[in-house]
């Protein structure tokens, strides 16, 4: 059986079950509470307070996941940054899109956009929503190729630290 840890809203770092322990706690408390039956009365369906029960419980799993996310996070960047592979990463990856082609098409599709804008007038060229739609087209159009290898980089970092 495989542990998971998370993080508590105080920070602590806590085992998969204390967490689980600490979501059905949560589930009982707010739930559904139990009512006498009257005769004839067939009362709540202790499948649907289960369910509900269950379905608070995972809610708060997923909260848990993602606050120990953000922490994973925030670790893995201080050691990029401390390390000064940060740095390296980022050119590389400069280098690598501009190689691929990337920037040049980036900078074709932005000069579309605003063409685009302007022809439908000036009230079209919020840079808000241009910068918003500018870095989803980006974020789409960069090569799997890339993204894997800078993933394979970003693991054999965090596997040497390991060590």
């Amino acid at each position: 059986m495989s542990k998971r840890v998370s993080e508590s809203e105080e920070g602590e770092i806590r085992s998969g079950e204390e967490v689980e322990g600490a979501a059905a706690g949560v589930a009982e408390e707010g739930g559904a509470q139990p009512q006498e039956q009257v005769a004839g009365d067939a009362g709540p369906s202790s499948v649907g307070a289960e369910a509900t029960a269950g379905a608070e419980a995972a809610n708060e799993g997923e909260k848990n996941n993602a606050r120990y996310n953000k922490t994973l996070q925030a670790v893995l960047q201080e050691q990029l940054v401390a390390s000064g592979e940060k740095e390296r990463l980022t050119q590389l990856l400069r280098e690598r899109l501009v190689e691929v082609g990337w920037k040049d098409e980036l900078k074709a599709h932005c000069r579309e956009v605003m063409k685009d804008r302007a022809a439908k007038g000036a009230n079209n060229l919020n840079i808000d929503s241009l910068t918003r739609e500018v870095i989803v087209h980006a974020q789409k159009k960069v090569p799997d190729s890339v993204k894997a290898e800078f993933l394979a980089k970003v693991r054999e970092f965090v596997l040497a630290r390991k060590d």
